[in-house]
């Protein structure tokens, strides 16, 4: 996509998640600008449509970030400041939300990434922890990967996940805002867990310091992981012993 730097449709400004559809329309979620919002583009970067204008009322959102397709092609998507998920058609038309703010079971602080698995299950990480499992229609189903400050992980900043339905969350480190795990003495950048939540593994970047993270997991279960530094930026491959 080469839009443009703007407020317009069809422009983006300071851009956070990137997801295609069945089609191959991508779909980016503009965070941080003065009117964050959800764009689509076909497949050659030609602008389509845009919908989710800034606001709290129903289908608005102040803050985009972790979006997901599930398997009836409804995109979920992450509102960080309005605190829940937001449900649409690709169309863009606006079907329903859920989320409770607060530390409740079930309830959602500060969400930044999202997850759907092939059952329509949908993850969702709190960037304090924990990460949630919810079912298609938002109904609480479990809990993992809880903040542990000062020595266990917090400052969850995204996640993705694999075609067999095993979670990936991506731990932030100082430099990014004190958020690194420390294991026997190394940092751990990703973590993983199986659709149930159990732990599985977790990897670190080489680079000793890195803020923000994303990543995406190939049919194999190789991860494809991108870090930023202040000094570097980056693609790193993990894949399970």
């Amino acid at each position: 996509i080469n839009s443009g730097s703007g407020r317009l449709p069809g422009e983006v400004e300071d851009p956070r998640v990137v997801v295609s559809d069945s089609a191959g329309d991508i779909y980016v979620s503009d965070g941080k600008g003065d009117r964050p919002r959800i764009q689509v583009f076909n497949h050659a970067g030609e602008f389509l449509r845009i919908f989710a204008p800034k606001g709290i009322l129903p289908g608005m959102i102040l803050r985009g970030h972790g979006m997901g397709f599930g398997p009836q092609e409804r995109l979920y998507v992450v509102d960080v400041d309005n605190m829940r998920v937001n449900v649409y058609e690709k169309s863009g038309e606006f079907l329903y939300d859920w989320g409770t703010e607060g530390l409740v079971t079930g309830g959602v602080n500060a969400p930044h990434g999202l997850y759907v698995d092939r059952n329509g299950d949908v993850f969702v990480n709190g960037y304090y922890g924990p990460t949630q499992k919810f079912n298609s229609q938002g109904d609480f189903l479990l809990s993992f990967c809880h903040g542990d400050p000062p020595d266990g992980p917090v400052f969850f900043h995204n996640m993705t996940g694999d075609r067999w339905g095993n979670a990936y969350v991506m731990v932030r480190t100082k430099s990014g805002g004190q958020g690194e795990r420390q294991t026997a003495g190394r940092r751990v950048s990703i973590m993983k867990y199986n659709n149930n939540g159990d732990f599985v593994t977790e990897w670190a970047f080489t680079a000793p310091d890195h803020r923000e993270s994303t990543a995406v997991v190939d049919a194999d279960g190789k991860v494809y992981a991108l870090f930023t530094s202040k000094t570097e930026m980056g693609v790193e491959i993990f894949i399970e012993d």
